[in-house]
This record gives C-alpha cells, sequence and structure tokens, in this order.
C-alpha cells in the first residue's frame, strides 16, 4: 500500500469532496481492493446472520460457502445495480456523472463499513468456539454484553451513508440535497422491488 493510497483512505473521512475528486481522476488499484473487502464483509454479516437464524449456532463448511457466496453477489449488485440506478436517477434530477464515477463513489462510501470487519471477528469467533471445542473467551462475551458490536457499526453505517451522498453530489456535479433525493429514491426502488420479489416467491412456494 503506498502513501497516496494511505491518505485517500484517511482523507476519505474528513474530505470526501476533494478525495473522491483524485479519485476520479487517477483511480489506481485501490476502488478494487475496497470492493473486494466490502464483499468480505457482507460476507461477514451473512455468517453472523446465518449462523444465528438459519443454522442455529450449528457451524459447517457450507455456511462458509454460502456466507462467501452472499458476499460475492451482493457487493457486485450493489456496486453494480445500485450504480446503474443511481445513474439514472440523478441524470433525471440534471445528474452528470458516468457510471464508472458512480461506482467509484459507491465503493469508496464503504469505507467506514469496511473499517467495521475487525470489530465483526469477536461475534464470529464466539458463534463458532462451542462448535470447535474451542473454549469461549471473557473478552469475547463482555463485547457482546456490552453491545460494542452493534452500537459501531450503527455509527459507521450512518457515517457511510453520508459520505455516499456527498461523493455522488460531486460525481453528478449538483448539490448534496440532489444526492439525498437521488439515494433516497434509489433505496425506495430497490426496497419495493425485494418486497414484489419476495411477494412473488411466496405465491410460487
Amino acid at each position: 500500500m503506498d502513501i497516496e493510497n494511505l491518505s485517500r483512505y484517511i482523507s476519505i473521512w474528513i474530505k470526501p469532496e476533494k478525495t473522491i475528486q483524485a479519485i476520479i481522476h487517477s483511480p489506481g488499484r485501490s476502488t478494487y481492493v475496497l470492493s473486494v473487502f466490502f464483499a468480505f464483509y457482507v460476507a461477514q454479516k451473512a455468517f453472523i446472520e446465518l449462523m444465528t437464524k438459519t443454522y442455529k449456532g450449528e457451524f459447517s463448511a457450507t455456511v462458509v460457502l454460502f456466507s462467501i457466496l452472499v458476499g460475492i453477489t451482493v457487493a457486485t449488485i450493489c456496486i453494480f445495480g445500485g450504480g446503474h440506478l443511481l445513474a439514472i436517477i440523478g441524470r433525471k434530477l440534471n445528474g452528470v456523472g458516468n457510471h464508472r464515477e458512480i461506482r467509484v463513489s459507491i465503493v469508496w462510501s464503504f469505507v467506514p463499513l469496511i473499517t467495521a470487519i475487525p470489530f465483526m471477528i469477536p461475534k464470529i469467533l464466539l458463534l463458532i468456539s462451542s462448535n470447535i471445542g474451542i473454549v469461549e473467551l471473557t473478552l469475547f462475551r463482555l463485547l457482546e454484553a456490552a453491545i460494542v458490536f452493534q452500537g459501531v457499526l450503527v455509527v459507521l453505517s450512518i457515517y457511510s451513508f453520508g459520505l455516499l451522498v456527498r461523493t455522488l453530489a460531486v460525481v453528478h456535479r449538483y448539490s448534496k440535497r440532489k444526492a439525498l433525493y437521488t439515494v433516497m429514491i434509489t433505496a425506495f426502488v430497490i426496497g419495493v422491488t425485494i418486497i414484489v420479489f419476495q411477494y412473488v416467491i411466496s405465491l410460487t412456494v
């Protein structure tokens, strides 16, 4: 990791507008690296959900493989599918960003979420420890009890949303208010699509 890329990871937190402009003009490989880390973040989330709700704490290779598949799929849909929607809706509000620029904006807005990866490791170890014979460490129980995991995720998720709005405003060359509208409309469209899809699936089951 060179100094330029490291400085971008830091400056995206405090100067997102200037940082995203610099990245768009000289993208490098950092965006691809962050995409992989975001897929890993989603895979961690999927693993926790599967172990907690679906598999009821039963650890197996199937859970790991399915979590990885979910991570790759969701990351791809968010970056490319979400980017396509943000481009279309943004243009309706007089935005001018192209698909590549918008994908860059999306990926770099994930930096706060990617930062949450280490905070999920204790919870994952806590979930699998009883299944593979590892003694559950008191530290992990304390972290669980203190709700550090959920609290950190909430804060970083909010920050990530704010970064998306601010970087999207730069990419589309319009106001933050229009960027907020673009993100909210896109989220609404995605939400309705998911609800309709789930309803159709329920009819066929």
